[in-house]
């Protein structure tokens, strides 16, 4: 069992050498200050190659820390995994044009998907890209919509050279060309921007709780819900969020969050840029409950989780994991709580 692996001499010798590779201390600070650099493309790569061999996931029941190799995992819990594959998300997502038109967008890859309003559409693999023809400005916006499936991941650059990243479960209505003196977009789910400077033209982000309006900067939006609580997170500059007639003004490194339920606001200092991993691939689980970890691991990898352990689990996790990986994270989830589980197409099932 678990216990009986801790205390092997060597598994105690893996767990030390693992578990100082995560020093919150030393390597977390000095692996925080290369995310904050723009990160290459190899680089992205070789970090999900790492994470898909080694991954944390701390149990907080009053003393444990447990640190499992991928491999020394494999070899106890896989045991049942179903021949039904679990499908993994990917780059994909659905286009709604103005006239109703439905692109799907991970089988027109390349060359241009549309064009409206003097603006070509452009399916870049994975990054949507609205290029305007022509420089005058436009009376009337003409509204497109990219709806993200469960499981799935997406780029956008809109008219104006803003980039959004999409994450699961995510709509985005935005125009095709701005027009007047705002910049609007209308977002449902999680979504990181990059916001193109335009001192004449403030980016509003409106959502179903809240407003937010930025002239130029980073900052991600989470309106899932998980909680009752809805967030704003700012990586660069300042953004103003709005709700109803209560306005907040944050700064980097800070984290705006509502309850829909109880209608109070708080602001908190946090790590912004390990908040917004996501937008690379990387998935973080810091100090949260099993049904906070199971909504997560749900959206993020386009599952259904069905627990038939019939125990309740109130254990606290963390860890990072790779979009890509889903069997590192539910075997990890699975080792620390000494059970098993079944995969069938896309229900993961926990059992003892």
């Amino acid at each position: 069992n678990l216990y009986e692996r801790i205390l092997d001499e060597r598994n105690r010798e893996a767990f030390q050498k693992n578990a100082a590779k995560f020093d919150r201390s030393v390597g977390w600070e000095k692996s925080l200050q290369k995310r904050r650099q723009r990160t290459t493309g190899r680089q992205i790569q070789m970090h999900r190659r790492v994470l898909r061999w080694v991954a944390v996931v701390t149990l907080v029941c009053g003393v444990g820390v447990a640190a499992m190799l991928y491999w020394e995992q494999k070899t106890e819990v896989g045991s049942m995994v179903a021949q039904n594959e679990v499908v993994q998300g990917g780059t994909r997502a659905i286009l709604t044009l103005a006239d109703g038109k439905v692109v799907d967008l991970e089988k027109t890859k390349g060359g241009i998907v549309e064009k409206q309003s003097a603006t070509n559409i452009f399916n870049q693999g994975g990054n949507l890209v609205y290029k305007d023809s022509l420089v005058q400005a436009v009376e009337k916006a003409v509204f497109n919509k990219v709806t993200v499936p469960r499981g799935g991941e997406f780029k956008l650059t809109l008219s104006d050279g803003t980039v959004v990243h999409l994450n699961s479960e995510t709509v985005l209505s935005y125009p095709v060309r701005f027009a007047g003196d705002t910049r609007e977009v209308e977002l449902h789910g999680e979504a990181y921007f990059e916001v193109a400077k335009d001192a004449a033209r403030p980016f509003i982000v409106k959502t179903s709780h809240y407003n937010i309006e930025v002239l130029g900067t980073r900052f991600e939006v989470n309106t899932y819900g998980d909680r009752d609580e809805v967030s704003a997170t700012l990586v660069e500059g300042s953004v103003r969020v709005g709700v109803g007639s209560r306005f907040v003004v944050i700064k980097p490194n800070q984290q705006f969050t509502f309850n829909t339920k109880s209608g109070t606001i708080e602001v908190n200092e946090v790590d912004a840029a390990r908040e917004v991993m996501w937008k690379d691939g990387i998935l973080v689980i810091d100090n949260e409950a099993f049904r906070d970890v199971v909504w997560k691991l749900e959206r993020w990898y386009g599952v259904s989780i069905v627990n038939e352990t019939g125990l309740v689990f109130t254990q606290s996790f963390s860890g990072e994991f790779d979009r890509e990986d889903i069997h590192m994270a539910i075997e990890s989830l699975c080792t620390n709580l000494n059970i098993t589980y079944m995969m069938d197409k896309d229900r993961i099932i926990l059992k003892r």
